[in-house]
């Protein structure tokens, strides 16, 4: 009898920890294969870009941590779910400390970079498709087989581009984006200047 009430207890010990640890929780809504295969990458993983057009400059960016978790719906602001989300934080050698996440409940890529001089500087990188962000619409430009630069090949390249909102006072400082499948940014114009990937090590 004793034995029994010990298992009973336990039994309802782990189902309440089912119904609230959010890691516990199962999604309804997944990432998408597509968007894990183009930026969802371990911490350790880093990305090194040179100045097109002055070679000497070089930005550094390292993927400090790396959190993936099961995202309960709240309330209605926080929209259907729950949902498959990961976070990370990066450090740039130009930008410093930024973050990215990847959502399942949009299947879309949103980073943010705190330096940069406007309030909400962000953009989404839609893997799958278009979608309006503070600045105007990031569409899918090209699916690309295979994209050679600098001398290095790279398959299954996604171009996108930012098309600013008439009117809207804020500029995207990224306009064009290269995503290269199981690798990440291969390649991205900022206020003007084109950065391109020189170096890398990336875990997924």
């Amino acid at each position: 009898m004793k034995n029994g009430f010990i298992y009973y207890t336990l039994f309802l010990l782990v189902f309440c920890l089912a119904c609230t640890k959010p890691h516990l929780i199962k999604p309804t809504m997944y990432l998408s294969q597509d968007i894990k295969d183009y930026t969802d990458f371990k911490a350790g993983s880093y990305w090194i870009y040179q100045d097109t057009i002055n070679p000497g400059h070089v930005d550094s960016i390292v993927l400090i941590s790396h959190n993936q978790v099961v995202q309960p719906a709240m309330d209605g602001s926080d929209g259907q779910g729950p949902y498959e989300k990961f976070t990370d934080t990066l450090w740039s050698s130009i930008d410093g400390k930024f973050m990215a996440n990847g959502s399942g409940m949009l299947n879309d890529y949103h980073v943010q970079y705190p330096q940069w001089p406007n309030d909400e500087t962000t953009y989404l990188t839609p893997i799958s498709g278009a979608i309006y962000d503070e600045w105007g619409n990031t569409r899918l430009v090209a699916a690309i087989d295979s994209l050679k630069l600098d001398g290095k090949l790279y398959r299954r390249v996604k171009e996108f581009r930012v098309d600013p909102q008439i009117g809207y006072k804020v500029v995207s400082p990224i306009t064009d984006i290269f995503w290269a499948q199981n690798l990440g940014v291969v390649q991205k114009t900022v206020s003007g200047n084109t950065w391109q990937l020189i170096r890398y090590h990336v875990a997924q």
